[in-house]
């Protein structure tokens, strides 16, 4: 009986002991993993958003680096330069002190000042009681997975529309600059010729630019798209890596009043999408990233884009001579017309009734610049027929055909401007029957 009680009494402290032994084990375990998140929390909070310069991922086709300049804001440094969304880095941090989860496959280094803190797969063998503890679903793995674009900032234009002074549209393929300035709230073209711009037309390309929103990607990654586009687009692939930073199809520049610059250049078509969308790419001066810019085509002709409506102010006289006919239009003080003519044969003024003034004048105020070509590419220019004008006493120009084409010759200069050739051909029917 005595012995029964004694194996009995033993029984049970030994199964106390064994109880005291398990509830110490998974005790002290989970002590030491919650110990290991505190750990990392604490590793985390000391190289937090004020206190780092530097952030570097590496791995499985990864390598980024983003670090604060002397102004301490944020630029990606590798795979390309880029100025960075200051908001991205707060959700990095703060994801990084919430969820500090990571693949084994990355690297992580945080840098500050004379330390750097290397964080490798380990973040993530803090194992479910990590995951319990952490405050959101989103780890260091998604962050990762989205690459550059994360990072960077998507608006790149740090000018605003309105301050603008002057911009340009550079064509370096084909040797042929224009640029605008504003003169007391107006717009002018000041080259290749010198004529007033329209001011709705220049203020909805400053707002196109100055609100880009692009999406960087390293230049590999823009071969590869190209790539996708079809066979014809391979041998534009060769092209632009060869060439692509040397040949932009067109450079634009805005200098706005403070004197602060910004300019992007674009590449040559390279997709035709449905609905003949036209994109090009482009980068900016100083960084290796390339983006997608929509692109219509109407810069591509800036005269006839930006131009004001007619080549001329407010007219008060107007001459038109050809051959040895001339018509004389002037406005009196009620603003009424007065239409003469004279020849070489009958020198004194001779009034027209019934002539058609408006519509002589409408065809005049149509007179817009299509384009501008050197005055030297017209061999022809000499020979051609010729209707001269002279606006307000002081305007004198030249109209005539050279080619297929019709042209206004300002006098004294080196440059004709190319209008509509059915708007010259009326011009010279009117003539020939005064």
């Amino acid at each position: 009986m005595k012995s029964g009680h004694i194996l009995g009494r033993t029984g049970l402290l030994g199964g106390i002991v064994l109880l005291f032994i398990y509830v110490d084990s998974h005790f002290w375990r989970g002590k030491t993993a919650f110990g290991g998140v505190k750990k990392c929390e604490n590793s985390c909070e000391k190289y937090g958003e004020h206190s780092v310069f530097r952030i570097e991922i590496r791995g499985e086709k990864v390598a980024l680096a983003i670090e604060k300049n002397g102004n301490n804001t944020w630029e990606m440094v590798e795979p390309f330069a880029w100025p960075v969304n200051p908001f991205a880095v707060r959700k990095f941090f703060q994801i990084l002190g919430q969820n500090p989860r990571m693949s084994p496959k990355y690297t992580l280094k945080l840098s500050k000042k004379n330390q750097t803190k290397t964080f490798g797969g380990t973040i993530r063998g803090l194992n479910s009681l990590a995951e319990e503890c952490s405050g959101t679903e989103e780890d260091l793995d998604e962050i990762i997975a989205l690459g550059p674009q994360f990072w960077c900032q998507r608006s790149i234009c740090p000018l605003k529309s309105n301050e603008i002074a002057t911009f340009s549209l550079t064509f370096p393929g084909k040797n042929r600059e224009f640029l605008l300035a504003k003169k007391n709230a107006t717009w002018y073209f000041e080259r290749p010729i010198e004529i007033e711009a329209d001011a709705s037309a220049v203020q909805k390309i400053l707002e196109w630019i100055a609100n880009f929103d692009v999406s960087p990607q390293t230049k590999a990654e823009a071969m590869e798209n190209l790539s996708k586009n079809g066979e014809k687009n391979k041998k534009k692939c060769i092209d632009i890596s060869e060439n692509f930073f040397k040949k932009p199809h067109v450079t634009i520049a805005l200098v706005d009043e403070r004197k602060r610059r910004f300019s992007v250049s674009c590449s040559e078509y390279f997709r035709e999408d449905k609905g003949a969308k036209i994109v090009r790419y482009a980068w900016l001066e100083g960084h290796g990233a390339l983006f997608e810019v929509p692109w219509n085509g109407e810069w591509d002709r800036p005269l006839q884009a930006l131009c004001a409506q007619s080549l001329f102010p407010e007219v008060q006289s107007v001459t038109f001579s050809l051959a040895q006919k001339k018509l004389f239009l002037s406005r009196n003080e009620s603003g009424e017309w007065n239409v003469l003519k004279f020849s070489d044969e009958s020198p004194l003024f001779q009034a027209l009734e019934h002539f058609d003034t408006p519509a002589l004048l409408l065809l005049f105020s149509l007179l817009q610049p299509l384009d501008a070509v050197s005055k030297t590419e017209m061999a022809d220019a000499v020979s051609a027929e010729k209707l001269f004008l002279e606006v307000n006493g002081a305007l004198k120009f030249e109209a005539f055909f050279s080619g297929n084409a019709a042209y206004l010759l300002p006098a004294h200069k080196n440059y004709a401007i190319r209008i509509d050739e059915d708007i010259l051909q009326k011009f010279l029917k009117i003539m020939r029957n005064v």
